[in-house]
């Protein structure tokens, strides 16, 4: 049994840390450390998808969890 889909309500996440424990293919984790500085301005800005997060995890792979901060960093340094 999968689930139809697969978001992230940044909104509704109080980043207990249950779905971690709860993914049994060892998918999910709490560990980049990068959050964005601003999220947006409607409530769909707020939800992260499978592709979305599956993008960050590519690029967390490629360069490093330094080279996406630094990247972070520098996206957001204006807000």
């Amino acid at each position: 049994k999968y689930p139809a889909r697969y978001e992230i309500d940044a909104l509704r996440c109080i980043y207990c840390g249950f779905c971690v424990e709860a993914c049994p293919c060892d998918a999910v984790r709490m560990d980049t450390g990068v959050h964005p500085a601003n999220w947006g301005f409607s409530r769909r800005d707020f939800v992260e998808t499978k592709e979305l997060l599956m993008d960050r995890s590519r690029k967390l792979q490629a360069i490093g969890k330094e080279g996406l901060y630094e990247e972070h960093v520098r996206r957001y340094q204006h807000v």
